[in-house]
């Protein structure tokens, strides 16, 4: 296509027509909105000079736009027909029928199945590709040999022994109890002839060593030899118990009493956390005043000063200062700078490397990650952060992993620096997406053997949760182990002026006052439950957020059980204040409950952290 006005005339109109076979209104949208082409397809002079000549790149968002509908579209028709299955599904995904040599066997019940078809004798031979009871369809298959294929290929051609590296939900619930005790100097002789004990129980597991999260596992060395053994072996040798309880040589009651003299009490829930950035379909789109600018507003305030004076005098120049700038592939390379930054190099630092979890998957603005329990807050906090480039505020209690970028920072230095929408990390400065873009996400705590499907299911539903609730949110379920759950949607902050976020007043870190008031000072855990007991009395309507005298009462009586039971009247007192004004719920005396109910269940003993490092 030429550059001249003509070529981009016949080329708009051509694209205008493509448009209207979609929709007829697409003509008159994006960048054909009459203001819009109005002001960029005309040639702008200011005193002799030319300041703005329309080419072919003003049809870029038309392109753009065309390209997105004719994916959508093709993603709708879905021209294929599902296969046909027959007899019983895989026992993993439920949707497929199961891999066997003779059709005949998909008919048979489980016992059958398991006596008749090749994954019972499987199951007895190579457990890391099948437990008992399993059958798995094709892709579950592959899925579930390729780790081991893969590493079997790398040793072929780098003559190495290699292997897997997979972090169990076991591995990640007993981390928080590792790294408790991971000071065993202070352990008394009693203790250390416990774990000798211990070790020596494990040994006739004969379990595999267990992969733990990179920031457990660079603590290993400075730890005795029985001790490395015990952090290796530990969560292997309780999977193979639960999987077939009698182990030739093992006391399985024997063993349990010798864990429970080393490690009292042990953490069994482990986190998973699931993110998604908010209306990035529109960020790309720029078809929304809420995700454009003006051109005057991209320019710098001595050239807007400047502008402004010559505009009182030039009404073209005044409505193209006016237009909202279209998408552009500058647009498009910046977003996907600060999406790439995110995922390849701050997702997994702060999954990794700040805290005990496994980064699962890093694309975009999308994130899946295993956590620690006892770093899930922090862990939600610091991706929410690290997503929008955003400084922290001393009161998170993040510095250890994170700080402010400014001006004069070492290239190198050993954290996370943040500040306005950029990062620096290992001497590398990256843009990343700025305040004005937010993120969703869901976080599910489960029992490690709870049903991973039930719990991705489960965590899905909180991601999408957050995300109905009116985005920049996220949703925090706790799955008991004996069915009952607890759940908090709220936002991450308040928004000051310009929607500026006020993290001085993240849900968060008061989530975590009360988890740490409760854990770490005569404050009771008791006045939890007899708040919520009392809770019932009052009424529970969506305008009692307004009602001061609502408030009061509901202040009043909160504050009332905290001094009973030694806790702070004013962290009561707060709590209301900040459930009624920022997570603003449609029922308050729930809200309310639930955030107590919730901070309560991460102060429990198991995983509470050591005291010194809760309240630094």
């Amino acid at each position: 296509m030429g550059e001249d006005h003509r070529d981009i005339e016949t080329a708009s109109q051509r694209l205008q027509t493509a448009l209207g076979q979609i929709h007829p209104d697409l003509q008159k949208q994006g960048v054909f909105t009459p203001a819009t082409w109005a002001a960029l397809n005309r040639q702008l002079d200011l005193e002799g000079w030319t300041f703005w000549r329309p080419n072919a790149g003003i049809l870029y968002p038309a392109v753009h736009e065309l390209t997105e509908r004719h994916l959508a579209a093709g993603k709708t028709i879905r021209p294929f027909e599902a296969l046909e299955q027959k007899g019983h599904r895989c026992t993993q995904c439920g949707e497929r029928e199961w891999l066997t040599p003779d059709r005949e066997l998909l008919g048979l019940n489980r016992r059958d199945r398991q006596q008749q078809s090749p994954w019972g004798r499987l199951a007895e031979k190579r457990r890391a590709w099948a437990k008992g009871g399993e059958h798995l369809c094709a892709l579950c298959t592959a899925k579930r040999l390729w780790p081991s294929l893969f590493t079997e290929t790398v040793e072929q051609h780098l003559d190495m022994d290699i292997r897997r590296f997979v972090v169990s939900t076991h591995a990640l619930a007993l981390s928080t109890t590792l790294w408790k005790h991971r000071n065993e100097t202070r352990r008394s002789p009693g203790q250390l002839s416990s774990v000798e004990r211990l070790k020596q129980r494990l040994t006739l597991v004969e379990a595999e060593p267990t992969v733990l999260p990179r920031k457990l596992a660079r603590e290993l060395p400075h730890q005795s030899d029985d001790m490395k053994y015990i952090a290796r072996h530990l969560p292997s040798a309780l999977e193979m118990l639960k999987d077939d309880a009698a182990i030739q040589g093992v006391d399985a009651e024997a063993l349990e009493r010798d864990i429970s003299s080393v490690f009292q009490p042990r953490e069994t829930y482990y986190a998973l956390i699931q993110m998604d950035g908010d209306r990035m379909g529109a960020w790309f789109a720029g078809n929304e005043e809420a995700y454009t600018l003006r051109y005057q507003d991209t320019w710098h305030t001595q050239i807007q000063a400047q502008m402004d004076r010559v505009a009182r005098k030039n009404r073209a120049l005044h409505d193209y200062m006016e237009t909202r700038r279209p998408p552009s592939p500058g647009r498009h390379g910046a977003l996907s700078s600060a999406l790439n930054h995110f995922s390849l190099h701050l997702a997994r630092y702060v999954v990794e490397e700040c805290v005990k979890g496994k980064l699962i998957y890093a694309g975009g603005d999308d994130v899946l990650a295993l956590v620690a329990v006892d770093d899930l807050f922090d862990a939600m906090q610091l991706l929410r952060l690290a997503y929008s480039g955003l400084a922290p505020d001393p009161a998170m209690g993040l510095d250890a992993h994170v700080g402010p970028l400014l001006e004069g920072s070492r290239a190198h230095q050993d954290k996370l620096l943040l500040k306005d929408g950029f990062g620096l990390l290992h001497g590398r400065l990256m843009r990343l997406m700025g305040h004005r873009a937010t993120a969703s996400m869901g976080a599910v705590v489960a029992h490690h053997q709870a049903p991973l499907a039930r719990v991705l299911r489960e965590l899905r539903e909180a991601e999408a949760g957050a995300k109905a609730a009116g985005r920049d949110r996220f949703c925090l379920r706790v799955l008991k182990r004996g069915g009952g759950a607890e759940q908090l949607t709220a936002p991450w902050w308040p928004l000051g002026e310009h929607r500026t976020p006020r993290m001085d007043k993240a849900t968060l870190t008061l989530m975590g006052r009360l988890r740490d008031e409760l854990a770490y000072t005569d404050f009771s855990r008791g006045a939890i439950y007899r708040a919520q007991l009392w809770f019932e009395g009052l009424t529970d309507h969506p305008q009692d957020k307004h009602d001061p005298r609502w408030r009061a009462q509901m202040a009043g009586a909160l504050a009332q059980q905290f001094t009973r039971q030694a806790g702070s009247p004013e962290l009561a007192r707060e709590i209301v204040e900040f459930v009624c004004d920022t997570i603003d719920p449609e029922h308050p005396r729930t809200a309310i409950g639930q955030f107590l109910a919730v901070s309560e269940f991460f102060a429990r003993p198991e995983r509470s952290r050591h005291e010194k490092e809760a309240l630094a």
